[in-house]
């Protein structure tokens, strides 16, 4: 008996040991680097929110977690809790939220609301309409950065 406590133990050991060297390998990862990454696609706004609404699954498999190149016109320019700008691409009734970082925040302190702009970021998620309460949901970029 003394023996199977003996190796439960040892085994119990062994995986906490494991499961905190992947726990600590996971936090200490690097993150990704959106800036020195090119694009996977270049799309116009409207277009890119059009996509996600006709056919969802198909651009979500086609998008998501893709690092993008949008243009379009800039609708709203606001900031978020952790002072990371948000810039609003209109698209039709939606449109694409541009997160920037707080490292490439100051790009998008020189925008303006009606500047044309090119704006490369990961797609965190697509825009949607939402019928039984008439709103539209816009798409979602991160970790933003403007292109010249």
């Amino acid at each position: 008996m003394k023996k199977s406590i003996k190796v439960l133990l040892i085994a119990i050991l062994a995986g906490i040991l494991i499961a905190g060297g992947i726990i600590l390998y996971m936090f200490n990862m690097p993150h990704r680097d959106v800036i020195g990454e090119d694009a996977k696609f270049n799309i116009e706004a409207e277009q890119f929110v059009n996509e996600f609404m006709t056919n969802t699954s198909e651009s979500n498999a086609k998008y998501l977690d893709n690092v993008v190149e949008v243009s379009g016109t800039v609708a709203e320019i606001n900031e978020d809790q952790l002072k990371q700008k948000v810039v609003l691409l209109k698209a039709g009734n939606s449109g694409v939220n541009c997160t920037f970082t707080l490292e490439t925040n100051p790009d998008a302190e020189n925008l303006s609301i009606g500047d044309k702009v090119k704006i490369k970021g990961i797609v965190r998620m697509g825009a949607s309409y939402d019928e039984d309460l008439d709103l539209a949901e816009y798409a979602i970029l991160e970790k933003c950065n403007i292109t010249k």
